[in-house]
Order: structure tokens, then sequence, then C-alpha cells
């Protein structure tokens, strides 16, 4: 019961860091410290070490520092802390997976955002979150598909865990979303 909460809430924070940033270009800090706990939590139940998870955090948070120490305009201090969280989450095991759909993810997002703004590709910025969160939640339904493959419980009970962070992430949009009031929004 507690891993399925954890998987939840997982979904919630991660939810609630991309439309922040999607929103103002801000990191909710507060929130990623509830999400290296959950990670920790949830790195306990699929037998990941916390020394690797440790390793990871420093394996993102580490480039990413020196990056904005060289170009401080290029990142935000609050985009260094959530990397920390991601490489942290990915720990060493999958830390070159995350880089990878990190990457890959970022170019998508880059080029959306260059061309909604009508700017040159490389020359808009865009919100380091969306592809971070993306990039976790692979990784993360990875491992419970790997999980649910090494269970002896009914396929449809293993495999049905893989929507709970889904269902987070919508509770979060839900929590996270503007209330309308009249003609204003609040």
């Amino acid at each position: 019961m507690l891993f399925v909460t954890a998987l939840l809430l997982f979904g919630v924070c991660l939810s609630l860091i991309w439309l922040e940033d999607v929103r103002r270009l801000e990191i909710k800090l507060e929130v990623l410290p509830v999400l290296v706990a959950l990670s920790f939590f949830i790195a306990l139940h699929i037998d990941i070490a916390w020394q690797g998870m440790l390793l990871g955090g420093l394996a993102w948070t580490l480039p990413a520092a020196l990056y904005q120490r060289l170009r401080p305009s290029a990142l935000g201090l609050g985009d260094i802390w959530l990397f920390g969280v991601a490489g942290t989450f990915f720990a060493l095991q999958d830390a070159l997976l995350g880089a990878a759909l990190f990457a890959f993810f970022s170019v998508l997002s880059a080029y959306g955002y260059a061309r909604a703004r009508g700017k040159t590709f490389g020359r808009s910025i865009y919100p380091a979150a969306m592809p971070t969160v993306i990039a976790m939640l692979c990784v993360l339904e990875w491992r419970l598909i790997e999980q649910a493959g090494n269970s002896e419980a009914h396929p449809v009970l293993a495999y049905a865990i893989m929507v709970l962070p889904f269902v987070g992430i919508l509770v979060g949009a839900i929590l996270s979303a503007p209330i309308v009031k009249g003609d204003a929004h609040v």
C-alpha cells in the first residue's frame, strides 16, 4: 500500500514541477526534497542501491553546475537542483539511459518551443523540467515493467501498478490548474 501511495505521489510531484516550469520557467524547489525521498523509497522496492543513487545524483549535478558556471544564462539554479534529483532517481545504473532520454526529449522540446515562437532552433529557451520529467517517467515505467515481469502476482495486477504515476500526474495537473472566477483567473 505504501508503494502504491509513493507511486501516486511521485506522479503528483512530477506534474507540479513540470507545470510550474512550463508556466513560469521556474522549478518548484519545495517539491524536490519530496521527490528525492520518494525516489529512495521506490528504490527500496525495486532493488536499487542507495550508493548508486548518490553517485547518479553527482553524475548529473556536477556537469550541470559546471555548465551553469560557464554559461550563467543557460540554466537556472532550479534546473541544477532538478538535474541532481533526476540523477539521484536514475542512479548510476540508469544514468546514461536517463541522459539519452533527456537529450532526445530536450531536442523535441527545444524544436517545439522555437517553432511556436517563430525563432531559430537552438535560440529559444524552453523549460528543462519537461524533458527531465518525461525521461524520469520513462525510466520509472521501464523499472515497473521489469518488476512486473519478475512478479508472481497475476499479470493484470502486476502491470496495473504502471498506471499509478500517470494518475498522480493527472491529480497534480488538477491541483495546480488555475481557478476561474467569472472572467478572471486566480
